[in-house]
């Protein structure tokens, strides 16, 4: 597929293909709705907790669905629960298909589908193992502009083949996502 030129023509792909999954080009809005999101959060859960952004709307030049990630790393184990568990009681949506909830828990700002301005907040345990892999992806892609451009070709590719099926999406870039993390790209 060749790589849209401007938001426009990649909403109309969008629509042209019937996708439930849309890719966005990166805009610098990711970062401020981000910083909007971030106060937000530091006013509800206090000094306790460290947020930062990541996810591809954390990297410029780094296309995505559009969706804000944010992790918000507790000092303990034990306080994954006891932030997540607020988040929910303010608005936020758990992940019922959670895949680690000891090491991380995964919430939403829509309940369903989400897309372009929605957040996901990433709950796990700050300097863990999570939380490094994490910010080394985030940081890896902003430094690497091989890797970077890797990434977007398998986001392309994956939004092609994969149509409306996040979980083969997730399950794919999660693969190239690990073995980034190893170091085997």
């Amino acid at each position: 597929m060749p790589r849209p030129t401007d938001k426009e023509d990649l909403e109309k792909q969008g629509r042209e293909m019937k996708k439930v999954l849309r890719l966005f080009l990166y805009d610098a809005k990711f970062v401020e709705m981000s910083e909007k999101e971030k106060a937000r959060l530091e006013k509800l859960l206090g000094p306790k907790v460290l947020i930062t952004h990541i996810g591809s709307t954390a990297v410029p030049g780094l296309g995505g669905k559009g969706i804000i990630d944010i992790v918000v790393g507790v000092p303990k184990q034990s306080d994954l629960h006891i932030v997540a568990n607020e988040l929910a009681q303010n608005g936020y949506f758990f992940d019922l298909d959670n895949e680690n909830p000891e090491d991380r828990i995964f919430l939403a700002s829509r309940e369903h589908n989400s897309t372009l301005g929605d957040y996901h907040i990433h709950v796990v345990v700050k300097n863990g193992d999570e939380w490094n892999q994490l910010i080394f992806f985030r940081d890896s892609l902003r430094n690497n502009e091989k890797l970077r451009n890797e990434y977007i070709d398998l986001k392309e590719k994956l939004f092609t083949t994969t149509g409306a099926d996040r979980e083969k999406y997730k399950k794919q870039k999660s693969d190239f996502i690990e073995k980034a993390v190893k170091g085997d790209r």
